[in-house]
């Protein structure tokens, strides 16, 4: 590891089409990646009914409905995330794709526009939801609306060693970056787990939204940095303002 690289963390697996790794990668930083959680996936063996629009809010739901959607190019979907649209694009749908910040701004979309041209949604989601109302909110709206779990997941029990070995022998003080909350707590159990809270706050923890921030007991609010928008352009944004660095001339 060079001295003209900050190391960075990242709190998932690595994603070789992510905005944030990408542009991370090419601005001076050296990326470590803990994928957190464990994927099991469940194929969906048919199409949902062809009045029905797709909706994803993860990418790990694009990865289990891959194949169908290149059978599907006509479907419209709707997204959650600039991560997950980049999963729909490089599964290969060809579709249109409507991109919201989070199922919230999804669902006041709706309220707010009235729209007529879709009649119902269909969502592919894992086993752990964040909003357990959405078929009620969306009847509510005239829409339709069915799901399918096409993935679950577990989480790691042990941070990985050459993760162990960095927090302990890394000559500058780490960042961290967190994008899920789920994730985050975790991380805090383990870094319990290991004894590692005195070495874990000499770095920074940059967090995608306050939801993600608080699922952080350990990391002080003054070491913790999060963007005015839950977006991967205003975290990128954090990072490089925290550090002041400039994309390698050349």
């Amino acid at each position: 590891m060079t001295e003209d690289y900050q190391s960075l963390i990242i709190l998932r697996e690595k994603r070789d089409y992510g905005a944030l790794d990408g542009i991370l990668e090419k601005k001076f930083f050296r990326l470590y990646h803990v994928p957190v959680f464990n994927y099991e996936f469940f194929p969906p063996l048919k199409r949902p009914a062809a009045s029905s629009a797709l909706l994803f809010s993860s990418r790990a739901g694009v990865r289990a409905a891959s194949v169908l959607l290149r059978q599907m190019e006509k479907a419209h979907c709707f997204v959650i995330g600039e991560d997950t649209q980049n999963a729909l694009r490089a599964s290969g749908f060809q579709g249109k794709i409507e991109r919201f910040l989070t199922i919230q701004d999804f669902l006041e979309h709706w309220v707010q526009t009235k729209r007529k041209d879709i009649k119902a949604v269909h969502y592919y989601r894992g086993e752990v939801v964040k909003n357990p109302n959405l078929n009620q909110q969306l009847s509510a709206l005239g829409l339709g609306y069915s799901e399918e779990i096409v993935y679950k997941t577990g989480l790691i029990k042990e941070i990985p060693e050459s993760i162990l070995a960095l927090m302990k022998e890394s000559k500058r003080s780490l960042g961290y970056v967190a994008v899920s909350e789920r994730a985050m707590r975790h991380w805090d159990n383990l870094i319990f787990y290991h004894c590692l809270v005195p070495l874990y706050r000499k770095g920074h923890l940059f967090c995608l939204s306050k939801d993600v921030a608080c699922g952080s007991r350990v990391m002080p609010q003054s070491s913790t940095t999060v963007p005015l928008e839950p977006t991967t352009t205003s975290l990128i944004a954090c990072i490089q303002s925290y550090y002041k660095y400039s994309p390698p001339i050349g």
